[in-house]
């Protein structure tokens, strides 16, 4: 059987590919995102390491495999970037989002801080933190019942105040040392590389690469992910607690500022937390947990197949139906973000 492609197309594996191995499957990170590879597809494609190819080649020598999923396969590894043609041009190895990620994001120089995560976050004893957080979370319902009434808070009349971008900016930076602070756990302190991302010529948050948790424990990543967000939502019930404070001494402005600072932090963790919408937390755990990635792109070429009439040969086997779902939640949060600008909510995140 001959594939469709021509027959005298040369195929090599993608420089700089950063492969992890668990002990199931491979997961490379290649120039469109996370792939997750069993051990005979990664083999299939470390035939493309030595020398060029044809794919046809790979097809004689895994004749052993049904055709078909063969051909899935190699049409994955094309799409994803992970093997290349080898006429194709320098630019177009990559993609679009590489190279924004490349221009976005700035490694800083974060030994030192690295070494004091170690020394202050890494080897504490968790028990004790995961009980203080829980106690300030609920402590801070209470406060916030109280402050939002007393200051009159609504977030149609926040001021545009750089502070409060500042806040947001502060708690994703608490959040990312934390999550630095669980790789060292797990010893993968030689993973970690802190980078400055940026939007637009304006600084937004730091970031640290979490992919090592990928080849630790499913159970253990989970688990990881949740305590980190617990512990930011309590830095963020610390703030309403302050504003409290300030609202018993009768005064109202700061109560109302520390009061906007823990509102503002929470409404970061929900849109964090949620699946549906951007790649935080919550979709990286929906992902995880449901053993899928790229949802969104694939998503929309799953739309697009529909629409061309052409066959739906990338989803994985079983996880149409998941990609469905996720891809109606989608839909519904760019709805409610339109409904949320259209009636004038100004979220100061």
């Amino acid at each position: 059987m001959s594939l469709n492609y021509e027959a005298a197309s040369k195929y090599i594996l993608q420089d700089k590919l950063i492969v992890k191995e668990t002990q199931s499957e491979y997961i490379v990170k290649s120039p469109r995102g996370v792939v997750l590879l069993n051990r005979l597809q990664y083999e299939i494609l470390m035939r493309f390491s030595e020398t060029p190819i044809t794919l046809n080649d790979i097809y004689m020598q895994y004749n052993n495999l049904p055709s078909d999923k063969l051909k899935n396969l190699l049409d994955k590894f094309i799409f994803e970037k992970l093997i290349l043609d080898t006429r194709t041009n320098r630019l177009q190895k990559k993609t679009i989002g590489y190279y924004f990620r490349m221009l976005t994001r700035i490694e800083l120089p974060s030994r030192r801080l690295i070494v004091i995560i170690k020394k202050c976050l890494a080897s504490r004893n968790m028990t004790w933190k995961v009980v203080s957080s829980l106690i300030c979370i609920s402590l801070s319902i209470y406060c916030n019942i109280r402050l939002i009434p007393y200051t009159g808070f609504s977030w149609n009349q926040v001021e545009r105040w750089f502070g409060f971008l500042l806040i947001g900016i502060a708690i994703a930076f608490y959040h990312e040392v934390w999550m630095a602070a669980f790789i060292i756990r797990y010893g993968g302190e030689h993973t970690i590389k802190f980078k400055l991302r940026i939007l637009l010529g304006v600084f937004i948050s730091v970031v640290v690469g979490w992919e090592y948790l990928l080849t630790i424990e499913k159970k253990k990543t989970l688990r990881t992910f949740l305590l980190v967000d617990l512990f930011t939502i309590a830095l963020c019930s610390k703030f309403a607690i302050i504003g409290f404070l300030f609202m018993c001494l009768s005064m109202k402005s700061l109560a109302y500022m520390f009061c906007t600072f823990s509102i503002i932090g929470y409404s970061y963790m929900l849109i964090n937390l949620w699946p549906f919408l951007l790649k935080g937390d919550g979709y990286n755990m929906f992902c995880i947990y449901n053993n899928v990635a790229r949802l969104r792109n694939y998503f929309l070429r799953l739309i697009y197949s529909v629409v061309c009439r052409k066959p739906i040969d990338f989803i994985p086997k079983g996880k149409l139906l998941l990609y469905l779902l996720w891809g109606f939640m989608f839909a519904l949060s760019l709805v409610f973000i339109e409904y949320a600008f259209y009636h004038g909510l100004r979220l100061r995140i």
